[in-house]
């Protein structure tokens, strides 16, 4: 149990430190041991966000949503689905500028 709070404060502090491949290290160190475990697939999404992964950050964002752990209330769904929402929003919102920077026009 230990092992994963020392991971989980790891994972915390990397992506303090914007060193996101750390991050992802142990985030699934985490999950390793404790699949559903919601900080580190929370950790997770963000890390792969930052590294312009969306696909696979929503995984990991839909992954904590659905964690059955004993700390999984209800609060922490809520605030897990507005995580996603609002990456999904700044996912497309980048996207967005890319196609305005590069000249790419939609049908």
């Amino acid at each position: 149990m230990s092992s994963i709070k020392a991971a989980l404060k790891d994972a915390k502090a990397a992506l303090d430190a914007h060193k996101y491949d750390v991050a992802i290290k142990q985030a699934k160190t985490v999950l390793a041991a404790d699949s559903k475990n919601y900080n580190a697939n929370v950790f997770l999404g963000l890390a792969y966000e930052k590294q312009d992964q969306y696909e696979a950050s929503e995984t990991a964002y839909r992954a904590a949503l659905k964690s059955k752990d004993k700390d999984s209330t209800r609060n922490k769904l809520e605030r897990g689905w507005k995580v996603i929402m609002t990456r999904f929003f700044h996912s497309l919102i980048y996207t967005w500028r890319r196609m305005i920077e590069t000249g790419v026009k939609q049908s």
